[in-house]
């Protein structure tokens, strides 16, 4: 019997036996600010069938561990008995409103790859880039060739100094 999968833009705290089909179009581990050696998580972007995005995180060491020899970038996973909870914090990296965590019972199984998409590119028309027709907290990709950027700016961002590079792109049509 085939199981139901819950879309991602559906995952929601109230809803019980939760399982999702998605591709895991990214994977990073997190430090502490100042202790690169340090691994405070495992981090993923989890890409349904349907293009929905969540971010996904493991925290304690045995679980990272676990997880990070089980899940590779570009494959398609059944996974469920993971928690979701609010998607806050200052810098979100998806609109999101839920992220998922995983936990020491979290199960992960390797699926038939469901679509050609292994990077998860979400490819707006040049145009709606030009524009701005989406918002700040989307992640989306567009094709285009770089025609300048520019040397270092600094900047200061809530107390911190920082440096930018400004990228002109044009459209390749």
């Amino acid at each position: 019997m085939e199981p139901n999968y819950t879309p991602l833009s559906d995952i929601d705290p109230m809803l019980d036996d939760v399982k999702v089909s998605a591709r895991c179009i990214s994977r990073w581990k997190s430090h502490p600010a100042g202790r690169p050696n340090e691994i405070w998580s495992l981090d993923m972007v989890l890409q349904d069938p349907q293009g929905n995005r969540v971010q996904a995180t493991v925290r304690t060491k045995e679980n990272i561990n676990k997880f990070q020899l089980l899940i590779d970038e570009g494959s398609c996973y059944r996974t469920g008995n993971f928690g979701i909870g609010e998607n806050g914090g200052k810098f979100p990296l998806l609109n999101h409103r839920f992220k998922i965590a995983f936990y020491k019972n979290t199960s992960v199984t390797r699926l038939p790859s469901f679509d050609n998409n292994v990077r998860g590119f979400k490819f707006e028309p040049f145009p709606n880039f030009a524009s701005k027709r989406f918002t700040d907290t989307d992640v989306v990709d567009v094709i285009g060739t770089i025609v300048s950027i520019t040397d270092p700016v600094p900047f200061n961002s809530s107390g911190v100094d920082q440096i930018r590079r400004n990228v002109v792109l044009e459209d390749p049509e």
